[in-house]
């Protein structure tokens, strides 16, 4: 079981939901997108419908509705409502549902495509989550689901997450490696095995991730996630000092924030 806090579990306010669509989204994880939709193919264009589990504003739910070429129905499921406000707000032709990605409101056999974007490792019980998409899921079907690689193989974070503990000790630290926690292949591949889904195929690929600026990533940071809440104004202003100096590694010419990151895409077919 999973003992994180509500704020590990990216659990999070509709204004940090709002931070996390306007800026978390175009910089980390739209980038990912194209990996998770290369990894469902062809299952895309046919077949009963769509599920994006641990939705989050939504943006595997939209590109799945765009993608599919017979306008079938996509769901989409997320257990805050703050980032389900915001999803419904940006995208109508998604059946968004609040909900538990571990006792899925859905029949068995129920779609043809169930995919899950940066969400398992937030579940108190991955195994359970894992199990309900594989229940959901027709014969055929296909799963993908991405998680980020370890820390250490993130740099942008890994820098961040080290200025983070020096400044403000082992909750931040927590808090912003949270998301890094299924990144060790052996344990995530035991996972799936646990929930006796066969064969699932683990490619890592890299993506870019880009920020604005400095000051840009650091708000994202403290007002968009997993550190919602949990930094005040004074110390906000102690980490963009730190970060300013610390973080400049990553700071292009034109000011914007460039860094790789390394994200595991795991797939099955059923």
């Amino acid at each position: 079981m999973n003992d994180m806090t509500q704020n590990e579990r990216g659990q999070v306010t509709s204004d940090a939901a709002t931070v996390y669509e306007n800026f978390f989204v175009p910089a980390l994880f739209q980038p990912c997108v194209p990996h998770l939709l290369q990894a469902i193919e062809p299952e895309l264009k046919t077949g009963l419908g769509a599920l994006d589990v641990a939705c989050g504003t939504g943006i595997i739910a939209r590109n799945l509705a765009d993608n599919m070429l017979e306008k079938r129905e996509v769901h989409a499921i997320d257990i805050n409502p703050g980032m389900l406000a915001v999803a419904k707000g940006i995208a109508h032709d998604v059946q968004w549902k609040e909900g538990d990605a571990q006792d899925l409101p859905y029949p068995d056999k129920h779609f043809d495509i169930v995919a899950c974007q940066f969400g398992l490792m937030f579940f108190p019980d991955p195994v359970l989550a894992l199990k309900e998409m594989w229940r959901v899921l027709n014969t055929p079907g296909k799963l993908a689901i991405a998680v980020w690689d370890t820390l250490d193989n993130n740099p942008g974070y890994a820098k961040l997450s080290d200025q983070l503990a020096e400044l403000f000790g082992d909750f931040a630290l927590n808090a912003i490696s949270a998301p890094y926690s299924l990144g060790e292949i052996t344990a995530l591949r035991g996972l799936f095995e646990s929930a006796n889904i066969p064969m699932a195929h683990i490619k890592t690929v890299k993506t870019q991730a880009r920020f604005q600026s400095i000051d840009d990533w650091m708000r994202t940071e403290i007002y968009g996630w997993t550190l919602a809440d949990q930094i005040d104004d004074t110390q906000f202003a102690q980490l963009l000092e730190a970060a300013n100096t610390q973080l400049n590694r990553f700071v292009m010419s034109d000011a914007t924030v460039q860094f790789e990151n390394s994200v595991h895409i795991i797939s099955a077919v059923k």
